[in-house]
């Protein structure tokens, strides 16, 4: 829940939220505790890209490989906050990490454990998560010393595991009663599939700005947080007592949430205005709940959806969307450099051989 009153939930699957509590736990409640996680996250990306890329390509490689993971602007940057990023790319590659392991010792088991950490992943930024499916199951494909129907057989089962892991939470979140926990930040249908593969799914790759993201029906309602005077308040939401709004206000954290409309029903009634309610923001997509995040005003926003460039800002979708403005400043300017050399390795492999090497195999896992 983002709020002490149980009204709402962060618009995010809670395994980052997990591991900062426990770093709090541990350290005490401050904003480097509750960073930290994301911080190690990030060290612990470069670690795994060099351990991924020496064993193939060798040690400059990899040391080069590395070095571009620990200045990419925008890794850095996330690294740096509390929002979810950081630790999804650890979990995706340390799930690369474990693919490459189960090629090259031939075992289930470390290609099963590779899926579950990319359901790990799944519950950290859900649908994300599965941007990495297609060359997982390809590389296995074309890398694995076995008979195509073992391939079947061991993809089918890693699946099987990754499914079962990515579905466990929000499953068990929409088999609660809605009158029984908070209302699922973001979502039409105050469910957390629909979250998953909504606005936090296809929603971000299209741009739609219909959904929950927005909030009430009317799709005025900001949800943007918002602070002044370093003092923060919760709106009252229809029907709750004050006492129980003051002691959300008094526990919420960097902003206040705008309340739903007035035609809106509390979840107690599990029903919510068609818009669906925003909630705080978290995540990559411009907001900061929790301590430590910092968000965007909802004028912010407004601009960007103004711009044609999307209710996430992350321009026109199309194959060239990452060299649009909204996004090119990030490490795009790298991709022609990596796509050249990735060639060369392929023609160059091509020419010497007929099957493929394994420097070839990785090139086209990459």
């Amino acid at each position: 829940s983002f709020d002490a009153a149980g009204f709402i939930t962060v618009d995010k699957p809670p395994v980052t939220y997990q591991i900062q509590t426990i770093s709090a736990l541990i350290f005490g409640m401050h904003g480097w505790s509750v960073i930290l996680p994301q911080a190690l996250a990030g060290v612990g990306s470069v670690l795994f890209m060099y351990l991924l890329i020496k064993p193939t390509f060798g040690k400059t490689a990899a040391r080069i490989a590395s070095f571009v993971m620990a200045c990419t602007p925008i890794a850095v940057a996330v690294a740096r906050t509390n929002n979810v990023d950081a630790l999804l790319v650890f979990f995706l590659l340390f799930a690369t990490w474990l693919l490459f392991k189960a090629i090259r010792k031939g075992r289930l088991i470390w290609l099963l454990a590779a899926f579950f950490v990319v359901g790990a992943g799944f519950n950290t930024k859900m649908l994300q998560a599965y941007m990495i499916l297609p060359a997982f199951l390809l590389f296995y494909m074309i890398a694995a010393n076995t008979t195509i129907k073992k391939k079947i057989i061991s993809l089918v089962s890693a699946l099987a595991v990754l499914a079962a892991v990515s579905l466990s939470w929000p499953l068990i979140v929409d088999n609660i009663p809605a009158s029984k926990r908070p209302y699922v930040g973001s979502s039409q249908t105050n469910s957390v599939l629909e979250l998953a593969f909504g606005y936090n799914g296809i929603q971000r790759l299209t741009g739609q700005s219909s959904g929950g993201g927005q909030g009430g029906p009317d799709g005025n309602a900001s949800k943007e947080m918002s602070s002044s005077g370093g003092s923060s308040q919760m709106q009252k939401p229809p029907g709750q007592s004050s006492s129980s709004s003051s002691a959300s206000g008094d526990k919420s954290q960097n902003g206040s949430m705008t309340a739903p409309p007035s035609n809106g029903k509390m979840p107690s009634g599990g029903e919510m205005p068609s818009g669906g309610q925003g909630g705080p923001p978290s995540g990559g997509d411009g907001g900061g709940g929790g301590p430590g995040g910092g968000g965007k005003s909802g004028a912010g926003t407004s601009s960007k959806m103004q711009s044609g460039s999307g209710m996430f800002g992350t321009g026109t979708p199309g194959p060239l969307r990452l060299f649009q403005t909204e996004l090119s400043d990030q490490i795009s300017w790298l991709l022609p450099f990596a796509i050249f050399g990735m060639a060369g390795l392929l023609i160059a492999g091509a020419r010497e051989r007929r099957r493929l090497s394994a420097e070839q195999k990785e090139t086209i896992f990459w």
